[in-house]
């Protein structure tokens, strides 16, 4: 099976190490990030996760593969409902 995800807590020390992609998200409000490993698994199931992450989640933010969470409880929840 594939790696769907990298999870990760954004910090000062290691914004620079992730991509230029990852100052799109709101490092002030969404500081706990997941990064999507298989871009097939996207694709197939994005709109999906979008309208999910509307629904259920308080803040989030999306760039490319990169998901933004206020916090890890918020990205655990992702995790719980789409691993």
């Amino acid at each position: 099976m594939t790696q769907r995800f990298v999870v990760g807590n954004v910090s000062l020390k290691n914004i620079r190490e992730l991509s230029d992609d990852i100052y799109t998200i709101d490092l002030i409000k969404n500081n706990s990030i997941l990064i999507i490993a298989d871009p097939s698994w996207w694709i197939f199931n994005e709109k999906d996760i979008e309208t999910w992450c509307n629904a259920s989640l308080t803040n989030w933010s999306q760039k490319g593969m990169i998901l933004g969470f206020i916090n890890d409880e918020e990205r655990n929840l992702f995790l719980m409902r789409w691993a």
